[in-house]
């Protein structure tokens, strides 16, 4: 389940997409159980699609635990999106 409030734009010449999600089973858990995925929106060539481009989600990597995830996606978007440690109770 991506988790698309937590989508957004790196700062490479393409403006690549990335965002933040979560193994369904653990929806709605503890974050200390990890099963954080991070995801990157990518662009593929299809004729049927009005504009040439059909845009899918795909996993840059899966299985990580809350900091892990945060930490990779702040390296990927070049900046300090979010804050990498755990939330408070």
């Amino acid at each position: 389940m991506i988790y698309k409030h937590t989508a957004r734009k790196g700062k490479d010449k393409n403006e690549t997409v990335y965002a933040i999600g979560r193994n369904e089973r653990l929806h709605g858990k503890q974050p200390e159980e990890g099963g954080y995925i991070v995801w990157v929106r990518r662009a593929n060539y299809s004729g049927t699609v009005s504009g040439g481009l059909a845009y899918t989600w795909r996993y840059v990597k899966k299985d990580l635990g809350y900091v892990e995830a945060v930490k990779l996606i702040n390296k990927r978007l070049k900046r300090k999106e979010f804050v990498e440690k755990l939330p408070e109770k």
